[in-house]
């Protein structure tokens, strides 16, 4: 049976203003549609705003033998003091962009 990585390892760091932020939430969801598979995962940033996910591993017989483009979405929420980090301030903070592109790749 092949191994499949759906996810690389995802490690980052939460800043605020340019600060770390400790204790900031994050939750993973991710789905496999080859299998449809849903998994959900947790983690919390550190005294440094550090987080990580371990990678996503899955086997398939059908998979490591039949040609085929699997679909996989994966979806990072983080919070911090209890709210959600908003659409604009991910755009603005962590891509350099402005509220007014038109990339969905934050929605994606």
């Amino acid at each position: 049976m092949g191994k499949m990585y759906l996810f690389s390892e995802v490690r980052g760091t939460v800043t605020h203003k340019g600060q770390p932020v400790q204790g900031a939430q994050l939750e993973r969801e991710y789905r496999w549609a080859w299998k449809n598979e849903v998994g959900k995962d947790a983690a919390v940033t550190d005294a440094k705003g550090q987080f990580s996910f371990p990678s996503v591993v899955r086997s398939s017989f059908l998979g490591s033998f039949l040609p085929h483009e699997p679909m996989v979405q994966q979806t990072i929420l983080i919070q911090h003091q209890g709210q959600p980090v908003s659409r604009k301030k991910l755009l603005e903070d962590v891509w350099g962009l402005h509220e007014d592109t038109d990339t969905r790749a934050i929605d994606n």
